[in-house]
């Protein structure tokens, strides 16, 4: 009896008597030409599904409009993070509205074409905004707003800083940022050859404009955050602001960031920290200036990590002429 065969009913009924019998599923597999799991298996399967499933035959054909419908939206920029049954429901409501025929396809379908066209879906990720954290964004709006009364030029003295790892995987595009920020992926025009690198970013603006951007080695971790202050940022932000007193520092709350060694460097700097609420780094406005360098770098399509750095570079030299119009959609100068 082969591995892939068809078994008939008889021989589950006989596999049964023996097991009534008391005879040990050794004995049994040894009779039928198999291990003693495959009959542990068999009847385990039967007791609990009936007779044994089918194989799963070929995806059902379906018309090019309707693929070419599925394609463009798990490729498509604003539905990118959609899952492949929502894929589904957009299509077969598109192609019903083009053809007037509702086609009947399954999920499994949809991602069967995903993975022939080396499409892979992104699943985005969750961090929703609880009660705590909705609280603490109000309490965080309205003791800024109190600042700039008092001030009125108080963001004139903020540096927003910000890390970004950008991960290319054979041809695919994704940026991964820390939790809660989302993700920027960018479609490329032509297929890259295999590989896999990455890089982490890190960036300080003002908001008269750009301060730094450089290529960190490794990860960013309390030491190398530190060291990176006192040789990459700090020595700018001196020539930037030479009034120590009116220097105001604003990074997230990543792990890294809040740090004990971190917070003692920057005080012994005095740099004053600005408090920012959790899970809010969408509020952050440098977050106009990564999809401005995402969307640069992506419709250039590099294909190594030297291209990659390059490439950056040239996107942050970019900015300094249309900076001006990047703080419109940010929700903190808002």
């Amino acid at each position: 009896m082969g591995r892939g065969a068809r078994v008939s009913d008889d021989v589950v009924k006989a596999m049964r008597r023996m097991r009534d019998d008391n005879v040990s599923w050794t004995k049994i597999g040894k009779y039928f030409g198999h291990s003693p799991a495959w009959g542990m298996n068999l009847l385990n399967h039967r007791h609990l599904h009936g007779n044994i499933a089918k194989k799963r035959g070929p995806p059902r054909k379906t018309s090019e409009h309707l693929d070419d419908t599925i394609r463009h939206l798990s490729q498509n920029r604003h539905a990118r993070d959609r899952s492949a049954g929502r894929i589904l429901k957009l299509a077969l409501d598109c192609n019903e509205a083009v053809t007037g025929k509702r086609t009947k396809i399954s999920e499994r379908i949809v991602q069967l074409r995903l993975k022939s066209w080396n499409v892979r879906k992104v699943t985005p990720v969750e961090n929703p905004l609880t009660y705590h954290h909705r609280t603490m964004r109000v309490i965080w709006a309205l003791d800024m707003l109190d600042k700039l009364k008092k001030d009125k030029n108080y963001l004139n003295y903020v540096f927003f800083s910000d890390e970004a790892s950008a991960k290319f995987d054979c041809g695919r595009h994704t940026i991964r940022i820390f939790p809660g920020e989302g993700r920027h992926n960018a479609d490329f025009q032509r297929k890259l050859p295999p590989g896999r690198f990455s890089v982490m970013c890190h960036e300080t603006i003002t908001r008269d404009g750009p301060l730094s951007f450089f290529i960190v080695d490794g990860s960013i971790n309390q030491f190398s955050y530190s060291v990176m202050l006192a040789k990459k940022v700090i020595p700018k932000i001196r020539e930037r602001r030479k009034d120590k007193n009116r220097v105001i520092w604003m990074h997230d709350n990543a792990p890294s960031h809040k740090a004990k060694l971190v917070q003692a460097y920057l005080k012994k700097c005095r740099l004053t920290v600005l408090p920012w609420p959790p899970l809010s780094p969408d509020m952050n406005p440098i977050e106009n200036v990564w999809n401005i360098m995402w969307d640069y770098v992506g419709k250039r399509c590099p294909n190594t990590k030297k291209n990659l750095e390059r490439l950056l570079y040239e996107a942050w030299d970019q900015l300094y002429g249309m900076f001006p119009l990047l703080q419109c959609n940010s929700k903190c100068t808002n």
